[in-house]
């Protein structure tokens, strides 16, 4: 065996080996890369390794017999000595290179490997160890650069970087409104993760320079705060989409899962409009100040590229907050979002922003049953992808009186949006509108624990204090709600809590007066005080004052003041009858057959309500 050892060096088969062994590795990975660039099928990369496997027995055999024998002189102990070799190397080979499928979803298998000319990489694979897959959330990038006003592109790039990862199917991704609710505020990322209840943070910086970004992310397990990959980019500003859309794939690729091709309306590559985009959505000076900015931002980037579907879409809101709080320039803002509109219907058809904007148009001329299809549709998309669309759906099924419909979507709409304040205060009004008080008040502290700064919140907990008929609480939580819209109302009826015709006296003096401007709230406020102390013709009257959308369509957007239990007695009362026939609900209902938890019909013509 010495002697057969001795050849075996001279012949240098080892050293073959393994310099076979090195260069098949660095092919496999280079082949790795070059799949992921250009999305081979896994069968390549299959054949690619069968290919080297076979190819290193036939090295082997080379190294033996380069120029020295011919293959009939072997014996029978070198040839079981070679076999040994080739199993041995090929299994080497197989467990070093072979690509995992534990995790994976069908298609190319994905590894931890990140974008081509990436510098700086580090990795380490992590398990998700959750039956329901696993989550994320995507802190505001830190602006590095020497200019502070900066920050709009680097919340942009983070804000767009979380848009993609939203396509991920089986990844729960937590929505803006909550993930920037850090910013700035140096939170451990421990207690960020339990707050969001995600298992993955990503955060990272970006440094503007000139025509330069240097732009860092890292993916981090909140629980311990081991990072499991980093990565550092620097590169032109015109990279910059090929950065954002690199980390997002390679987190999903970290997190085994597979991404879409399809990642988002933000479809532009034009550097100058995606930056006026971005501006747009910066901080302003104030409402109008804002609206105005926000505006003039977004019709540059339409303008610099007419394609921009993202662009397109913000300007229909944009043109919409204009109607409400610039309504002395109405006739400028109408033919200009008809015409934003009609090129985001063009480019964006099936966009929860589009079709919003739409439900709200039909709203307003009094056709709830379209409404109810544009809505509903949008449940259809992930809510990572269409936040205000399933609030806004929500909100609609509780204007029509379908609170426990409601809440389904909302609990849903709370996993993405942990922290945000209008889920949650919709949560609690529709538990209180089905008469559970106890999930309503559990919604409220878990609320209170990581919502900041809701005073609409603690409006609520004032509504349900009343409809249990508790003084004290009711104290309590005016005391709490602070000085709000309706204060005055409050801190008026709560002199008078002991003493119901002194407060209805009050009341009807505070709603009769010339100098009361009737709002949404306002109206609202008075109709709940007046149900508490049992005037439920003065509630009814209150709610008729509440501002229209639109000269066919119902008041604005919080007919679900209608269902809750203080509204109970001026349900009841002949002309409510025809206020909701006003609304436009008693033809929705009949034509949907959907009549809800409060109203039903007797016979073809009749109606009661309860």
């Amino acid at each position: 065996m010495s002697e057969l050892w001795i050849r075996i060096r001279d012949h240098k088969v080892l050293q073959w080996g393994l310099a076979y062994l090195g260069a098949a590795l660095a092919i496999a990975h280079g082949g790795e890369l070059l799949g992921h660039a250009f999305n081979w099928p896994e069968l390549i990369d299959r054949l690619l390794m069968g290919a080297l496997i076979v190819g290193l027995p036939i090295a082997l055999a080379l190294a033996w017999y380069h120029g020295h024998r011919s293959l009939t002189s072997i014996s029978a102990g070198e040839a079981t000595i070679i076999s040994l070799l080739v199993v041995i190397g090929g299994g080497l080979l197989m467990a070093l290179v072979r690509v995992p499928d534990e995790g994976v979803h069908a298609g190319r298998a994905k590894t931890s490997v990140a974008p081509a000319g990436a510098a700086n990489s580090t990795a380490t694979s992590k398990p998700v160890g959750t039956s329901q897959g696993p989550s994320i959330a995507v802190l505001p990038f830190v602006n590095m650069s020497s200019d502070p006003e900066q920050d709009y592109f680097s919340d942009g790039l983070a804000e767009e970087v979380l848009n993609q990862l939203a396509h991920v199917p089986a990844l729960r991704v937590i929505g803006r409104t909550s993930s920037f609710a850090f910013k700035g505020k140096n939170e451990d990322l421990r207690t960020i993760g339990q707050a969001l209840g995600v298992d993955h943070i990503l955060e990272g910086s970006v440094r503007k320079s000139g025509n330069r970004i240097r732009i860092t992310a890292q993916l981090i397990d909140p629980s311990n705060g081991s990072h499991l990959w980093s990565d550092t980019y620097d590169r032109e500003l015109g990279d910059v989409f090929a950065v954002q859309e690199g980390i997002a794939r390679t987190v999903a690729s970290n997190l085994r899962l597979t991404i879409d091709n399809d990642l988002g309306e933000v479809n532009t590559h034009n550097v100058d409009a995606y930056d006026e985009y971005l501006r747009a959505r910066g901080p302003g000076l104030g409402p109008g100040d804002f609206l105005l900015e926000t505006i003039a931002h977004l019709e540059r980037a339409v303008q610099l590229d007419p394609q921009f579907t993202g662009a397109w879409i913000a300007l229909v809101g944009a043109y919409n907050g204009a109607l409400v709080n610039l309504p002395e320039r109405t006739a400028e803002w109408v033919p200009k979002q008809d015409l934003a509109l009609k090129r985001a219907v063009e480019l964006a058809p099936q966009s929860a922003a589009v079709k919003m904007t739409l439900a709200n148009r039909e709203m307003s001329a009094g056709d709830l049953v379209r409404v109810e299809e544009l809505l509903s549709s949008i449940k259809e998309l992930p809510p990572g992808l269409a936040m205000d669309g399933y609030i806004q759906y929500a909100m609609f099924l509780m204007d029509v009186g379908r609170p426990t419909e409601a809440i389904e979507i909302l609990k849903r709409v709370r996993q993405s949006e942990p922290v945000a304040t209008l889920p949650a205060v919709m949560l609690q009004i529709a538990y209180e509108s089905i008469g559970d008080y106890d999930a309503a008040d559990q919604e409220y502290q878990r609320a209170q624990g990581v919502v900041a700064g809701s005073g609409i919140q603690d409006g609520t907990a004032v509504v349900r204090a009343m409809t249990r008929r508790d003084p004290q609480a009711i104290i309590r939580a005016v005391a709490a709600a602070g000085s709000t819209d309706p204060s005055d109302i409050n801190q008026a009826m709560v002199r008078h809590i002991h003493d119901s015709k002194a407060a209805l006296t009050e009341l009807r003096r505070i709603f009769n007066d010339p100098g009361f401007r009737p709002s949404t709230l306002r109206s609202v406020v008075v109709a709940q005080w007046a149900g508490y102390f049992g005037d439920p013709d003065l509630s009814l009257r209150a709610l008729r004052t509440m501002p229209r959308v639109g000269a066919g369509g119902p008041a604005s957007s919080i007919l679900f003041s209608l269902w809750r239990p203080l509204e109970r007695e001026a349900r009841r009362l002949p002309g409510f009858k025809d206020f909701v026939a006003e609304l436009g609900l008693v033809r929705y209902w009949r034509a949907t057959g959907k009549w809800g938890q409060f109203c039903r019909p007797l016979g073809r013509e009749d109606f009661e309500c309860r």
